[in-house]
């Protein structure tokens, strides 16, 4: 799933209308994933979990 401007109607610079509604801003996200989900790309891991992890435990010492 995507997330930015094209996820959410009302906050794209480029687009015309805005949902006024619940229900429209329920549609308009639906319609996104339903046309994101009939073209899925695979989600590629750019590092390894042993990466991630470091980085984790690296964030975690100076966080707390």
């Amino acid at each position: 799933m995507r997330i930015g401007f094209d996820i959410l109607p009302c906050l794209r610079p480029d687009q015309a209308q805005c949902a006024h509604h619940v229900a429209d801003l329920e549609q308009s996200i639906r319609n996104d994933i339903d046309t994101h989900n009939a073209d899925p790309k695979p989600f590629v891991w750019r590092k390894t979990a042993d990466a991630i992890l470091a980085s984790v435990a690296r964030a975690a010492t100076k966080l707390i």
